[in-house]
């Protein structure tokens, strides 16, 4: 039996499932431990590479310009992808 198909840890959240909008289906170790006073939540899937690297950087001061001028040169990646960036082959960034 695989250990993603044990109910009993679907049930306890030891391993969860995510729908991933770049690979589908997606399973992985979920909450290994329980704190009393602050439980684990899963609130949503795993971060991709480039999840928030444009507002990140507009937080920090670069302009549009100068996020569209790293991504066109690959210095950066972004999710979702900017005009002019490459496509991803896989939600990696490889």
């Amino acid at each position: 039996r695989r250990l993603f198909d044990n109910k009993e840890f679907k049930n306890k959240q030891w391993t969860v499932e995510y729908n991933d909008r770049h690979v589908g289906k997606l399973e992985q170790i979920g909450l290994t431990y329980k704190l009393s006073d602050t439980p684990g939540v899963i609130s949503r899937p795993p971060l991709i590479v480039g999840d928030c690297t444009k507002e990140i950087l507009e937080e920090l001061g670069y302009t549009e310009a100068d996020i569209l001028g790293m991504a066109n040169e690959t210095a950066i990646l972004c999710d979702p992808p900017v005009p002019g960036q490459k496509e991803m082959k896989n939600p990696w960034g490889l």
